[in-house]
């Protein structure tokens, strides 16, 4: 038989043991939710160089038409551009989807767009496709703002709603 005292010794270490086991395994989630928001912060670190290429398109595109680029080239810089876009585009969904972050979404939907609109100008006919660009270029030039605002975040985390807004926005007034 156990005595009353033993009863209150065991039910102290198992009291103690569940206590450890609760701060051990809070320990173990807040240290994995700081792992899982290091990672996303690397994923958006990772297409900087993208949005640095995106920050410009605007007015690179402006630049060669005014100097009579020929349509070869003017698609070469939209290739390019359109992949950018694809690769940000992908970033933000992986960042929305770890993070469920509404703000990422809105940054998604607009590169998605954009990435869009870039393929549809590669795929048009010729001649075509020049035009879709001088008929998007205050709007491409519109992208050039939001993409210089955004290289300044070096945090994910810290992008502001409205930046988010203004790229889904944005880029809804592509015209196809």
């Amino acid at each position: 038989m156990i005595d009353m005292n033993s009863k209150r010794i065991i039910t102290g270490f198992f009291i103690v043991g569940l206590l450890l086991a609760l701060v051990f395994s809070t320990y173990s989630w807040w240290k994995c939710q700081e792992e899982k928001r290091d990672m996303l912060v690397s994923v958006y670190l990772g297409i900087r160089t993208s949005v640095l290429t995106l920050e410009d398109m605007g007015g690179l595109l402006e630049y060669q038409l005014q100097k009579n680029a020929s349509e070869r080239i003017l698609m070469f810089y939209v290739w390019d551009f359109r992949d950018n876009a694809w690769a940000v585009e992908n970033a933000f969904w992986i960042l929305y989807k770890y993070s469920g972050e509404e703000k990422f979404w809105m940054l998604r939907v607009g590169m998605e767009n954009l990435a869009d609109f870039l393929n549809t100008v590669l795929n048009s006919p010729p001649g075509e496709n020049v035009r879709k660009i001088q008929e998007n270029l205050e709007t491409l030039k519109k992208f050039d703002a939001l993409f210089k605002e955004l290289r300044k975040y070096r945090d994910p985390f810290d992008i502001p709603e409205e930046l988010a807004e203004n790229f889904s926005r944005i880029s809804r007034e592509l015209k196809w």
